[in-house]
């Protein structure tokens, strides 16, 4: 069954969202939305970034979740690793493919020898939600957009040298950012099996109590976003 809804985000501290440089000036992302009195050109926050946070927070959450179970699943939930963009696991094969179901099943008999290379993430529960090399995500997020006109400032920095930690003579820079709005996007989810819906349940109960980071700066305590979950409607 698919299902989707509608979230909301509310803007807690400055939001970085790196869009055009103008010289020193740092803009945020924009893109032209038609609002009730015309055209406008409104922050938006990528889909790509929100994918992105959710997925951290379901990595660290699905190593707790399957930490010390004898489960095939868990266990390889709780092994999930992801550096510099590549994904691994800790398994055993033999253990995996009984806990596998029919369709996926078929799908390693469809593909043959190369199975094997598809099976961890096959049977990963955070795979299977975010998506990984030969496997498609059963959750998709939209970009959010903003309700209504979001306020933005601009602040003026200096440059901060990363190996010696020292500010740059002569570079400041001005940054604009979000300080105040909210944002909606929606997310749509596929099909969970009974293991990637407590997964996935546990990441909407921690978002509505701890709130979602976005964006840069987080560091220094930037993109605090407030989470409301809508309810959910059945496509």
């Amino acid at each position: 069954m698919t299902r989707s809804t509608v979230i909301k985000l509310v803007v807690e501290s400055p939001l970085s969202l790196r869009g055009e440089g103008r010289g020193s000036l740092q803009e945020v992302l924009k893109v032209p939305i038609y609002a009730k009195d015309g055209l406008k050109y409104w922050p938006i926050i990528p889909a790509t970034s929100i994918k992105g946070a959710f997925r951290g927070i379901t990595e660290l959450l699905g190593s707790s979740i399957g930490s010390g179970s004898d489960d095939p699943r868990r266990k390889l939930m709780a092994s999930h690793k992801r550096e510099r963009g590549k994904i691994s696991h800790i398994f055993d094969i033999d253990a995996l493919l009984n806990e596998i179901g029919p369709r996926e099943r078929e799908f390693l008999e469809r593909i043959g020898e190369r199975g094997s290379d598809y099976l961890e993430y096959l049977a990963c529960p955070i795979c299977r939600l975010f998506g990984a090399p030969g496997v498609a995500a059963k959750v998709r997020f939209s970009d959010a957009i903003p309700s209504s006109e979001p306020v933005l400032r601009q602040m003026t920095r200096t440059s901060i040298d990363r190996k010696s930690m020292k500010v740059k003579e002569e570079r400041l820079f001005t940054e604009e950012l979000v300080v105040s709005g909210e944002f909606r996007f929606v997310i749509v989810v596929d099909d969970l099996d009974s293991l990637e819906e407590e997964l996935f349940n546990n990441v909407l109960t921690y978002l509505g109590e701890e709130g979602l980071q976005l964006g840069g700066g987080k560091s220094i305590g930037r993109g605090r976003m407030k989470v409301y979950i809508g309810p959910w409607e059945n496509r």
